[in-house]
């Protein structure tokens, strides 16, 4: 079982508290371009290939314009990805508790306003059903028994739901956090004091950062600014 800890850096120097904080806001504005760029509904199919998403850009010799370096940048798209993906399954959720007090649906309609938003077993979602929805491509399973004009009907009063409920797409705001995986920081000890040494935008350099405690189990897994002190909590 992962264990998770939050803990809290000393208070860096001006020159270490620099380096984070570039990391931080590259980092930001690069998953808001990406936030930006994958918000669009025809992007929708494209939540459920996140990975092939992320080798077609490595394939095309992608390089950050905001100065991440490869490992970050594909971080900060995969965190895109998963804030979108989040933020359409709220509404989904939204849409079919919606639905289940409509009472003006027909059997037939329900039953096809459900099949295009409902997931099935393990599987991923099938994003282009949702699609479907926003572009009116009249889409219908084996067994749906709407005509098309119902279809139509449904789709169009989906559409309208989830305009309702979609709200603002996300953007990111603040520069106050980054994401790391385990092959960009090192913990390590000095003495009796414990350090973990992140990966930076400068290829083959680590920040150190002194950490205010010790602890022996873990894993980061993200970072988050405290601009008030200059201290670092990491969780």
């Amino acid at each position: 079982m992962r264990q998770t800890i939050r803990q809290k850096s000393l208070p860096l120097n001006r020159e270490k508290w620099r380096q984070i904080v570039e990391v931080a806001e590259a980092y930001s504005r690069q998953k808001d371009a990406f936030l930006v760029e994958y918000a669009q509904v025809k992007s929708l199919k494209d939540l459920g290939y996140k990975r092939r998403i992320r080798d077609e850009r490595v394939a095309a010799g992608f390089v950050s314009p905001f100065g991440l370096q490869a490992r970050q940048w594909k971080l900060a798209l995969e965190d895109a990805l998963w804030t979108l993906e989040r933020q359409w399954e709220a509404a989904i959720a939204e849409v079919r508790d919606r639905l289940h007090r409509n009472g003006g649906l027909t059997p037939k309609e329900r039953d096809y306003a459900f099949w295009l938003l409902d997931k099935f077993g393990d599987r991923p979602r099938d994003w282009r059903k949702i699609e479907a929805i926003f572009r009116d491509e009249d889409l219908a399973g084996k067994k749906t028994e709407l005509e098309p004009a119902g279809r139509k009907k449904v789709r169009h009063g989906l559409k309208r739901l989830f305009r309702r409920v979609l709200g603002k797409r996300p953007r990111v705001r603040k520069a106050q956090s980054f994401v790391v995986d385990q092959q960009m920081y090192r913990v390590f000890m000095v003495g009796n004091r414990q350090y973990v040494a992140v990966m930076g935008l400068s290829p083959g350099k680590r920040i150190v950062i002194p950490l205010s405690g010790i602890h022996k189990r873990g894993a980061i897994c993200g970072w988050f600014c405290c601009r008030t002190n200059r201290r670092w909590k990491f969780t």
